[in-house]
């Protein structure tokens, strides 16, 4: 449905002011589950939940502020949902990945060798490109999922269609 792509610059509370600020890029996609309302939500308060998180001090700011906009978005009674796929890098190269529901992500990177996943492209002695890392999808009919979820204080419920099925944790 929507998404985020943004570059903006952070730091914790206790570094001392922009001296000590970090340049970063957000990018997310969000696809809503029964309409746009919950990707839209996403999409307009993710980049400052995220600043907000990194401000605070957070040791995974993206995760931290894809829960506040999880919760922010559930007080609000909807009964819809969005799935998620995010990313944010820090000017060092550091990269915190967050996915949620039936979103993948991919991280590629060029070089030799091959990665967890060994996928190399190539074979000419160039350096290739191959799968680095990638999420798995949390999807309702995975039974580890399940089971992450209940341990997690959440339950799940299968369904078809019409919104039946899906994670939902109590709020």
């Amino acid at each position: 449905d929507t998404h985020v792509l943004t570059s903006f610059s952070a730091a914790p509370r206790d570094s001392g002011g922009e001296g000590g600020a970090s340049t970063y890029v957000l990018a997310a996609c969000f696809d809503g589950h029964r309409g746009p309302r919950a990707s839209l939500h996403a999409a307009s308060a993710l980049p400052a939940a995220v600043r907000d998180a990194i401000r605070a001090g957070e040791p995974s700011p993206l995760a931290a502020a894809w829960r506040a906009v999880a919760q922010s978005y559930g007080e609000g009674g909807e009964q819809d949902g969005a799935c998620a796929s995010m990313a944010l890098v820090r000017q060092d190269g550091l990269c915190e990945v967050v996915n949620c529901g039936d979103c993948r992500t991919v991280l590629c990177a060029r070089g030799e060798g091959g990665g967890e996943g060994g996928e190399e492209a190539g074979g000419d002695g160039e350096p290739s490109t191959f799968v680095a890392f990638a999420t798995r999808d949390h999807a309702a009919s995975d039974p580890a999922e399940v089971q992450r979820v209940d341990a997690a204080g959440g339950r799940v419920r299968c369904g078809s269609g019409g919104g039946g099925g899906g994670a939902a944790f109590p709020r």
